[in-house]
């Protein structure tokens, strides 16, 4: 365990002594020797992270990036939910890599964060397209894809293998083929969880119904495990870190354990808890 200075809390010292046993036991569970992240450097990074997170909290009478949630709870544009992705995946690559970003010689720093810039970008125009656990929206997704591609013939032409390098990473991301293309698609992931985290701490909990008309077999399964109902409605940041957390398990989506101890040091942040239903997964 990491020595402490002193300087902490008592609540610190006890959310950082619940972070190092949770980060113990994910380890195990993702069947892989992590290097777990320091906890004085996850809570450093989860405070900067918040800060972007709290801006990113725009006033809309109703948002459709987010389906599935109650009307009037979840704010956030493409532009900000853009901007929060890109500081998550520059913290995760400081962090990996350096603050020079010393990268593998697959894709540049400058690639990885035009896919993440690019990846949401049609849903200014046409809507979120969310992943209910059904069949993909072929026609949504097919006119995103004309977007991309009518966006991307506008780059210099100086730009032809820096183009391929992009579109390359959005198809990695799209079907998490690649190491950094599952880097980009958890990174993605995780940031709705961040933001729903946020609105639960300023007590405004973006909820989701299990009677929406786009709610799958599979949401509903997981909406039976959640512990903190309200009004026949269930938390979305919990709805999300279950699907975050099986899945993982499913498609091996965190290489490198540094997301899950960004998701738990917040949870706990936020919480002072971590989910009573992923506990029982210990036992």
């Amino acid at each position: 365990m990491e020595k402490h200075n002193g300087n902490y809390s008592p609540k610190e010292l006890s959310l950082h002594k619940e972070y190092e046993r949770i980060m113990q036991r994910e380890s195990k569970i993702a069947g892989k020797n992590w290097i777990i992240p320091p906890v004085r450097e996850v809570f450093k990074t989860n405070k900067q992270i918040g800060q972007i997170v709290e801006s990113s909290s725009v006033l809309r009478s109703y948002n459709n990036r987010y389906g599935l949630t109650r009307d009037k709870c979840a704010y956030e544009s493409v532009a900000a939910h853009t901007n929060l992705c890109m500081t998550i995946l520059d913290r995760c690559l400081s962090y990996m890599y350096g603050p020079d970003m010393d990268l593998p010689d697959m894709y540049t720093y400058r690639e990885l964060m035009e896919a993440l810039r690019r990846h949401d970008l049609p849903e200014n125009i046409i809507g979120d397209i969310p992943d209910n656990g059904e069949a993909e929206n072929s026609g949504k997704r097919a006119t995103e894809i004309t977007y991309f591609n009518a966006f991307a013939s506008y780059s210099p032409l100086r730009e032809h293998f820096f183009e391929e390098n992009v579109n390359r990473l959005l198809t990695e991301m799209e079907d998490k083929s690649s190491f950094f293309g599952r880097m980009l698609y958890v990174t993605d992931k995780i940031s709705a969880l961040f933001i729903t985290l946020w609105h639960d701490s300023v007590g405004r909990h973006p909820l989701m119904h299990p009677k929406s008309r786009k709610i799958s077999g599979r949401d509903f399964a997981e909406m039976q495990i959640c512990d903190d109902k309200v009004n026949g409605c269930y938390r979305a940041s919990e709805m999300w870190a279950i699907d975050y957390f099986k899945m993982r398990e499913l498609e091996q989506y965190d290489d490198t354990g540094y997301f899950t101890a960004l998701i738990v040091a917040y949870t706990l942040a936020v919480n002072g808890r971590w989910y009573i239903w992923r506990d029982h997964d210990y036992r």
